[in-house]
This record gives C-alpha cells, structure tokens and sequence, in this order.
C-alpha cells in the first residue's frame, strides 16, 4: 500500500508540475465531457461561484488560515498514527525509534502536502483552487465535474446550507 499511494503522489505531481497552465481549461472540459458533464465546464464554474458571490479574490485572513490548521493536523495525523500500534513496528518499545517516526514521518508528509499544494497552483491558479473549493464546500453544484455531489448537498453528511 505504501508503494502504491507513493506512486500515486509522484504521478500526481509530475502530471501536475508539467501541466501546461494555458491548457489546463480546454483539459478540464474535455474530461468533464468524457464523463458526461459540461462542455464549457472551466468558464462555467467560474461564473457560477461568481454568481454565488463568492469572492475569487479574498483578503488575507489570519481566520481563514488557521481555520485550516485541523484539515493540515488531519492530514500529518496519519503520518505518525502507525507508531501508536507499538506491536505491529520493529523496535517499538525504543523511544529513539518511536520519536524518529513520528517526526521523520512528519517532515515527510509535511513536505509532500507542501508540495502537492504548490503542484495544484502552478496546474490550476488560485482562482480555480477557490472555485473549486466552493464547488466542494459551498454546494455550487455547476462548479463540480458531472456525478459528483458536493459537501452541502451529499445526503450522507446532512444538511449543510
């Protein structure tokens, strides 16, 4: 499994860090085609995050920021989860090797988030990065590729908005 999400990451990475920015839009829409969704998807989840009103183009907020500090923790999380299962790990019982999992599992996850972020901002922009998280969060249903239902209106997690 390690293999595999590993080679998941660097497959996402170089498709992203070799992603041509101009092109990114006529990609998006032929794939949002292909699996039976808009045409103009790129334009059109624009407009309508816009017609949603919300700002592409936020101020800085110290709010916002560390309002993602439990999305980021949830993420390095599963970055030293194993060391509590002391069994299943070679030398458990050594605090030496228990504080090298954790932090050395930290740099690493920390560093490949970081990266990723920075792969999906040179592929997408920070506009498309926000339409697509209001797409997710905000319920803008144009803003999702075909079948997928975002956050506020996915029966299974309630009723957000």
């Amino acid at each position: 499994m390690v293999v595999a999400t590993a080679i998941a990451i660097f497959t996402t990475l170089i498709v992203l860090l070799f992603a041509n920015p101009a092109t990114v839009p006529a990609k998006l829409n032929a794939f949002s085609v292909a699996v039976g969704g808009s045409a103009n998807f790129y334009q059109g989840a624009i407009d309508a995050v816009k017609a949603k009103g919300i700002d592409l183009n936020p101020p800085f907020s110290i709010l916002a920021t560390l309002l993602v500090a439990p999305i980021a923790w949830t993420s390095l999380q599963w970055a030293t989860y194993s060391a509590e299962q002391n069994g299943e790990i070679k030398n458990a019982k050594s605090f030496k090797t228990q504080a090298l999992i954790y932090v050395g599992g930290l740099v690493i996850t920390g560093f490949l988030l970081a990266l990723l972020g920075y792969a999906f901002q040179h592929a997408l922009g920070t506009q498309f990065l926000y339409v697509a998280g209001a797409g997710y969060w905000s319920g803008v249903s144009q803003a999702n590729i075909a079948g997928f239902k975002p956050l506020a209106t996915n029966p299974c997690c309630g009723a957000h908005g």
